[in-house]
């Protein structure tokens, strides 16, 4: 089932300020449709992945050196590199998501297209993602093999396969090493 592509709507600020005057007790409530509302969602997802870009591996320690303050939003100009990966193998951006986005996007694509959920076209769409593409991580390891029907059961192929309990008694428990089978 095809889908119309989403156009977000815009309010004038003096839109929202007419609006405000109406009640000045209560946040202006802006009616949505559920298309903005998902585009909404996805700019902050978007917005959060990028501020929480910048702490990405450090440790608590680490964020109050680097950041003295705190994050209170985005630190440095707009596509500058962040200046604790400059000269690294990667060079981090200010504003720039990771591949959680780019993962996200491509499972709603997939969802918008098709309209349910799909193994097959979500593993087409995750099959055109590019960012940490690179050896070592599972997404790797799923574009080298090309299948988007693959279900990757044992991760990323760093760890011993795991065999997965099925009974309800045990469900809650850990799944075990392959060399752990009763």
């Amino acid at each position: 089932m095809p889908h119309n592509r989403i156009t977000p709507r815009t309010y004038s600020s003096s839109a929202l300020l007419q609006h405000e005057k109406l009640s000045n007790t209560e946040t202006p409530a802006i009616p949505l449709t559920v298309q903005e509302r998902v585009i909404a969602c996805f700019k902050a997802l978007a917005t959060g992945d990028a501020i929480g870009k910048q702490t990405k591996t450090l440790s608590a320690a680490d964020v109050r050196r680097w950041y003295q303050g705190g994050i209170m939003g985005f630190h440095g100009q707009p596509g500058a590199v962040t200046p604790r990966y400059a000269g690294k193998r990667y060079e981090w951006r200010t504003g720039e998501t990771t591949d959680d986005t780019e993962q996200t996007l491509a499972v709603a694509r997939a969802l918008n297209r098709e309209g349910r959920a799909s193994h097959q076209a979500i593993g087409q769409e995750l099959l055109q993602c590019r960012k940490s593409l690179h050896p070592g991580v599972s997404l790797w390891t799923f574009v080298q093999i090309g299948d988007p029907s693959r279900i990757a059961s044992e991760g990323d192929f760093r760890q011993k396969p795991r065999i997965y309990r099925s009974s309800a008694t045990e469900q809650n428990r850990p799944p075990m090493n392959a060399n752990q089978r009763r």
